[in-house]
């Protein structure tokens, strides 16, 4: 780490000293770090001011237990441009309920604390630039990150491990200014970079932290690239819009998806396994985690991806009905919680894996009959389900109506199901677009949702995008979770008119 420069040194010593009184144990702290007690704060409004070396990254400051901080400067990639972390040990109790702390970081950022660890992050607001992002940055440090490290990330849930991991990554995409300075980015960049696409629809999703499927994205093998191409454009270009980027590779990330599982079905093939045969998906997954293991390497982002490749498994394996491949994948973890979500997505998966018949149920359609799915579907289908509980427009559905008019051509019929919380909306979108096919509407109870749930979704489908599912001519499943449009929809309708199953 580059020491600041002397003078700056000298200002950021007087002031923490000021604050902070004696400062002990100082040939132990680099000479950007600084420590002292809350009971040495200033009386008046209980408040330092830090004014920071221009080329530091990230603050952090440390709350021990016997109620010292420490304030330090540190190079922390993921963190733009100079943020405050804070890491509570896992013992603190010494933060005084009566008292109040505050913490102010200027020139661009402040940062407030009051109250004791127990509870935050009540206690904390921020003002100026990026207050919103800020105020999450700090929800998400104090109340789920606490230390994940290499040492002791297998010990703790995963559900804080994927939070904490993510949302991190979410604020180095949301926190980086609007404004595109393309200036020395690459040729192939600048298009992608230069579309003004508003967050959602940019290939991204909101995570809500229930697990890592959510976040696809992050599993790209180039990840590296990205973060790297990220550093690239930070230094040289300040203010950029990354999450487009991000976009593209999401799109990458699929295209190569779809040439390994080609490629790893071809390898299975030519060792003479057929594809219901146990050493098939064992010799398949053996090359999976081999593709994985070239190119992960950081173990924050192994342990997610494991979780992500699991399931990935989970689908690919129940749908060829080899249910103990499922059982011996199932036993890599011991987490509990892990094993019953995993028991749960079980359930699911078999019922929507290809070659069963799609759950029949009635419901109402847009002139107010009662019709079942079974009598829509029969010929074939692409059975759509949209869960939108407002009347908002849904990210992708002018691009899907499109796509649903350009197919009806083809001879693919298309039949929806919408809850009814949205119905609203979506009987003007349909008289709007002229959307062919059937339009079904489910009740409006909690228990109808419930429903649609159960049957037609996954547990880790975002409820706000389209569940696509393509049915056979003989009314069953041929693929139970088609891409989303712009993101290989076509292609996958391109493959079944193609060979007309």
């Amino acid at each position: 780490m580059k020491q600041p420069a002397f003078s700056t040194f000298l200002l950021l010593t007087s002031l923490i000293f000021l604050a902070c009184g004696d400062v002990k144990d100082q040939e132990k702290l680099t000479p950007a770090t600084f420590k002292g007690t809350l009971e040495n704060m200033p009386k008046k409004n209980q408040a330092i001011t830090l004014l920071y070396p221009q080329k530091a990254k990230a603050q952090r400051i440390r709350v021990h237990q016997n109620g010292d901080f420490k304030i330090g400067f540190e190079n922390y990639r993921i963190y733009r441009p100079k943020f405050v972390q804070l890491d509570i040990d896992d013992q603190g109790t010494s933060f005084d309920r009566k008292k109040s702390t505050q913490l102010f970081i200027d020139p661009t950022h402040s940062l407030e604390l009051k109250g004791n660890y127990r509870n935050f992050p009540e206690g904390i607001t921020f003002t100026g630039p990026d207050a919103e992002v800020n105020n999450f940055l700090a929800k998400f440090t104090i109340s789920k990150r606490k230390k994940i490290n290499n040492a002791n990330i297998s010990k703790l849930s995963t559900k804080v491990n994927v939070n904490a991991f993510l949302d991190s990554l979410d604020l180095y995409f949301d926190h980086l200014e609007d404004e595109i300075l393309l200036g020395e980015l690459p040729k192939k960049w600048k298009t992608i970079l230069s579309e003004e696409l508003p967050y959602e629809k940019a290939g991204l999703m909101i995570p809500n932290g229930t697990n890592p499927r959510y976040h696809n994205y992050y599993a790209s093998p180039e990840f590296p690239e990205i973060l790297s191409l990220f550093e690239k454009i930070r230094n040289e270009k300040p203010f950029c819009r990354p999450e487009l980027a991000i976009s593209y590779h999401y799109q990458k990330y699929l295209n190569f998806m779809l040439d390994q599982d080609a490629k790893m079905v071809a390898l299975a093939k030519s060792a003479n396994h057929s594809e219901t045969d146990t050493a098939y998906h064992t010799l398949y997954a053996q090359e999976y985690d081999r593709l994985i293991q070239k190119h992960f390497k950081d173990s924050t982002l192994n342990f997610i991806l494991n979780e992500e490749n699991l399931i990935y498994r989970l689908e690919h394996f129940v749908s060829e009905g080899t249910e103990e491949v499922y059982n011996r994948h199932k036993n890599q973890t011991k987490d509990t919680a892990i094993l019953n979500y995993y028991s749960h997505v079980f359930k699911n998966i078999k019922a929507l894996s290809p070659g069963k018949p799609l759950h029949d149920a009635t419901f109402t359609n847009i002139e107010g009959d009662t019709v079942s799915i079974s009598s829509l579907i029969t010929d074939g289908a692409l059975f759509y389900v949209w869960l939108g509980r407002n009347g908002l427009e849904q990210p992708n559905e002018k691009e899907l109506m499109k796509i649903l008019k350009e197919y009806e051509d083809k001879g693919l019929k298309a039949v929806g199901l919408c809850f009814n919380g949205n119905r609203k909306h979506w009987e003007e979108t349909i008289k709007k677009h002229k959307v062919p096919g059937e339009s079904l509407f489910s009740g409006h109870s909690g228990q109808a949702m419930g429903f649609i749930e159960q049957h037609y979704f996954l547990p880790d489908d975002i409820r706000k995008y389209p569940r696509l599912i393509l049915i056979g001519k003989n009314g069953k499943i041929i693929k139970p979770r088609l891409p989303q449009p712009g993101m290989g929809l076509r292609r996958g309708l391109e493959k079944f008119l193609k060979e007309k199953v």
